[in-house]
């Protein structure tokens, strides 16, 4: 039969194969030549062609008309073939052209069902391939099939005999004849549909992927979870491939709670959610959180295990649904869960493309729990650095840019304030008789005491030891006195009352305080002015503080210069005279602070893996090097540039090891009150030993605020990692260099690399960065230390070999302690890493290789932040990985054998023809890709395709086209006029 072309031509030019059809077909009526004989038959096959005949002349149609009329197709066919079955049993029909006729029956009712799921896509073309599908029908199977199989019907109800086999008659020869041009006739029809099948997933895999890009978009723009949550679901369901999406996990109830929803029929999810459960009946969401695993259903209305939602799954349309676990810092966390109109929606393209979205919202879930987390860090360690540890009133830091803002808001509204320096009297006995305990019970509750009594609009802040700042605002010009007694009487009341202190209570003391003030305008108007008087004024009441009228006395000593002062600088001339006076004394305070410090450390919970990871020599050497910081602090010779410089590596260091800023803070508080201690049993004025311990505040603060910072600095370079887009490039080798590149340069990074397996077990390094990557990865083989997956030998016992046996991320704090590390020690000792971190790397949801960062520093990869980092950096890897070719690695020397290939002339396209199969005409010719080796090999696109990236594929094109081009030409030229894909 000759294949019909697309076009006819005319006279009057070329006229569509649809209009032609559907002129035909309004034409077509019933003829003489068309019945079987058999009445019943004749009748259903008048009311075929009655629907033809109707579908033809429809004029335009919309989906529903076009799902009307196989709605009646599918009625008929099943009412057809039902008395045709009949038929041939109550008749001698043979048993080959019974089974025939069944096959052809079961044919049309597939061409149903697949036409049916292209309505809405291609609705001209549905229309139009119906009708030939019908025509053939009509022509072949209806003319020829039914009137054979109608003789012998007759045939055997009339005792006639029907031969068969070999040696048959004409009717026999026919019969063949026929089913041979059924078959050709149903062939075309299907030929059509599989085309327009596989155009409409096309379609739905560009769907699909523009799906996957709109949730990294999501991703990107949204910095709340549930804004991440619900613009997810709402832009999947954009896609007319998705009726519903929603996300859930179960509560403690075991009933999924809601986390986002949106499309057709969500609600209903809301309304009754799936609950976890053993029964018959069993949620898809349930199934999925119960294997932690997808769990497909493509056809919901024909699943016994979800009966109790059939209903509602016909009113909304949820013919399939796919459920997809969300990993979120390494464990399940919840099921998306997607639901779609059609039938047979989700095959495994659908399934591995959700299962990436699914992937790709854990990623996102796990960069912003990481986000968050650095924030809160960032903000804790912010106000840590303004709040005294002890007390939680504010600090020093605080007060310095609290009091110039108070200062400028009494000048703004013309009113006074006052700066009250206070401590307490006698505390020192009480501390020394009943211990440190007590005393900082005694602290913590004289704080509370004070803080209740004050006004909201007053301040407090703990300078360190016993001492305090008090800020009152909002004091009317000419009534200071009047008003300033009147509060000062009210917070003395804060001591009035006996402290019973103790495990039991079991010490009742009694205690007093002792307060200068001084008033801004009229005693100065600048923060460091006041705070001298306030000092000045405190020591003068203290000095008559057993036969003083008040607890607080006004104004600076007699003796002290009134004039204003510039900003005090504490590394200028008069900062260094001061430190040379102190300097005799700072080997002593930095031994007690050294004692004292890690006497106390050893109680603050968090820090037993960083003292863990020191040996005894360490943490000797250690406690040396911070007596030595706190000298260099307040050497008179230090810069504040110094300072700062030194301050930045060590907070580099303590970011990285898990210091957090609290303990910081801590740290320089109880440095101070030390300090101050001190200096209380030494013979220096009043104003001497304040500008002392105001010198020693800013250095000490300057250092505090450096360390910080860089800790910060060392959080967000990590994080600006993990920022960096993934990109498509082709090329794994590239990015696999670029990444460990970017991971090498990292503050604390040793070394990056890669481990996989060879054929005999043994891991080895496939890419490697790093200052020393390629010595370290040369001691590895010179020293025999590649691991082995082998556990009985020792090297297949280390990190690398048990993440890839547990396929789990593993770390270790100190190689020097890990006897799992024993046989790279010393070669660890020798490269100076102290610390490493196992990540395995997965394609195709199995272990592909395992991701090894080294680290300068003890404890450095066993921070909280560092571990959510790792997830994430897993995460990232897993997601490129999955874009990888499925092919083997390419070595970066073959890769560039390979690129030597497409940019010298390797390229050659071949060509191979592509023949019609049913009339055997040359339809067009394919090109193939080939590079040429200089030995005369080929090398197959599946060996040079995952060298190349995205420029040398352009630079594939380009040459591939230039060369189909010319084959072209010489073709033409040859009188030939052929396509060429």
């Amino acid at each position: 039969m000759p294949k019909e072309r697309s076009e006819h031509s005319s006279g009057h030019g070329t006229v569509p194969r649809q209009a032609v059809l559907l002129d035909q077909a309004r034409l077509l009526d019933w003829d003489d030549a068309m019945a079987t004989g058999i009445a019943a038959v004749d009748a259903e096959h008048r009311q075929l062609l009655d629907i033809f005949r109707r579908i033809a002349g429809a004029g335009e149609m919309s989906p529903e008309a076009i799902a009307g009329f196989l709605d009646e197709l599918g009625d008929y066919s099943r009412s057809h073939f039902r008395e045709e079955e009949r038929l041939m049993q109550s008749g001698r029909v043979s048993p080959e052209h019974r089974a025939m006729h069944l096959q052809a029956h079961a044919q049309f009712a597939d061409f149903l069902r697949r036409t049916r799921s292209l309505i809405g896509h291609f609705l001209g073309g549905v229309r139009t391939e119906l009708l030939a599908f019908l025509a053939q029908w009509l022509l072949y199977h209806i003319m020829e099939v039914d009137q054979a199989m109608a003789r012998e019907v007759r045939s055997g109800q009339g005792g006639a005999e029907v031969v068969n086999g070999a040696g048959a008659p004409r009717g026999n020869a026919r019969l063949q004849i026929s089913r041979l041009l059924g078959e050709l006739s149903d062939g075309l029809g299907e030929k059509t549909l599989d085309l327009l099948t596989q155009q409409k997933k096309l379609l739905d895999l560009q769907a699909l992927h523009r799906a996957l890009l709109q949730s990294a978009d999501v991703l990107i723009h949204n910095w709340n979870e549930q804004d991440i949550l619900d613009s997810l679901c709402r832009r999947l369901t954009q896609e007319a491939l998705f009726r519903a999406v929603w996300i859930g996990r179960p509560g403690d109830s075991g009933i999924f709670d809601v986390l986002a929803l949106a499309g057709e029929g969500a609600d209903q999810v809301r309304k009754s959610p799936p609950r976890l459960a053993d029964g018959d009946t069993v949620s898809v969401a349930a199934r999925a959180w119960n294997r932690h695993g997808v769990v497909v259903c493509n056809d919901t209305l024909s699943d016994d295990t979800l009966r109790p939602w059939h209903a509602e799954f016909a009113v909304h349309g949820w013919h399939s649904v796919l459920a997809i676990p969300v990993a979120r810092a390494g464990q399940m966390w919840a099921i998306l869960v997607f639901a779609s109109s059609r039938p047979g929606c989700f095959d495994a393209q659908t399934v591995e493309v959700c299962s990436r979205i699914g992937a790709l919202l854990g990623y996102g879930l796990d960069e912003f729990d990481l986000k968050r987390r650095i924030r809160f860090l960032q903000e804790r360690d912010a106000r840590m650095a303004r709040t005294d540890a002890l007390t939680g009133l504010p600090n020093r830091f605080a007060l310095e840019e609290y009091l110039p803002q108070a200062i400028a808001r009494a000048l703004r509204r013309g009113k006074s304030l006052a700066v009250g320096m206070m401590d307490l009297d006698d505390f020192k006995p009480i501390n020394d008789q009943l211990g440190h305990e007590a005393g900082d019970d005694l602290l913590r509750r004289v704080s509370q005491s004070l803080l209740d009594l004050l006004r909201d609009s007053d301040f407090i802040a703990r300078l360190g030891g016993d001492e305090f700042v008090v800020v009152l605002e909002d004091l009317d010009s000419g009534q200071e006195l009047a008003q300033l007694t009147m509060a000062l009487t009210r917070l003395h009341r804060a001591v009035e009352t006996p402290f019973a202190l103790g495990a039991e209570s079991e010490h009742v003391v009694s205690i007093d305080m002792s307060m200068g003030v001084a008033l801004y305008p009229n005693d100065g108007i600048q923060a460091e002015l006041l705070l001298r008087h306030a000092d000045a004024a405190m020591y003068q009441a203290k000095q008559r503080k057993r036969d003083r009228a008040r607890w607080w006395a006004l104004g600076a000593a007699p003796a002290l210069e009134q004039r204003e002062e510039t900003s005090f600088d504490a590394f200028g001339d008069e900062a260094q005279e001061l430190m040379r006076t102190l300097a005799p004394h700072l080997n002593v305070l930095a031994g007690k602070f050294t004692v004292m410090f890690y006497q106390q450390l050893e109680a603050q919970s968090g820090c037993e893996s960083i003292l863990a990871s020191l040996s005894a020599d360490e943490l000797q050497l250690l406690k040396r090097k911070q007596a030595s910081h706190l000298r260099f602090l307040l050497d008179p010779l230090a810069t504040e540039d110094e300072v700062r410089a030194a301050a930045q590596r060590l907070g580099t260091v303590h970011g990285l090891i898990g210091v957090t800023g609290a303990w910081m803070t801590w740290a320089v508080g109880m440095y101070r009150d030390l300090l101050r201690t001190h200096l209380d049993g030494m013979l220096f004025t009043a104003r001497t030993r304040y500008r002392i311990l105001r010198a020693a505040d800013i250095r000490l603060q300057r250092d505090l605020e450096s360390q910080l910072h860089a800790m910060q600095n060392v959080l967000e370079q990590y994080q600006a990692l993990l920022a960096r887009p993934i990109g498509g490039r082709t090329l794994a080798t590239d990015w696999i260099a670029e990444e460990l590149d970017a991971l090498a340069a990292l503050p604390g990074m040793c070394v990056a690399l890669v481990w996989r397996p060879d054929p005999k077990n043994w891991l080895v390094v496939e890419r490697a960065s790093g200052g020393r990557a390629d010595a370290l990865v040369e001691a590895f083989r010179v020293q025999d230390l590649y691991p082995t997956l082998d556990p009985r030998d020792a090297r297949g016992r280390g990190l690398v070999a048990t993440t890839w046996r547990s396929d789990s991320q593993q770390e270790t704090g100190n190689f020097s302690a890990e006897a799992c590390a024993r046989p790279w020690q010393e070669l660890m000792k020798q490269f100076g890493i102290r610390s490493a971190a196992t990540i395995p790397i997965h394609q195709r949801d199995t272990i592909h290789a395992v991701l090894m960062l080294f680290g300068t520093y003890p404890n450095q990869f066993s921070p909280g932040w560092m571990r959510t980092w790792r997830m994430s950096l897993q995460h990232r890897w897993d997601a490129m990985a999955a874009a990888w070719h499925r092919g083997r690695a390419i070595d970066k020397a073959e890769a560039a054998n390979i690129r030597a290939l497409l940019y010298g002339g390797g390229l050659e396209m071949f060509v191979q023809p592509v023949v019609d199969l049913v009339d055997g005409a040359l339809v067009k010719v394919e090109g193939l890709a080939r590079l040429r080796t200089p030995e005369g090999g080929i090398l197959t696109p599946d060996r040079f395709l995952p060298a190349l990236g995205d420029t040398d594929l352009d630079s594939l094109f380009r040459q591939g086209l230039t060369q189909g081009l010319d084959h072209l030409r010489r073709w033409r030229d040859q009188g030939m006029d052929l396509g060429l894909s």
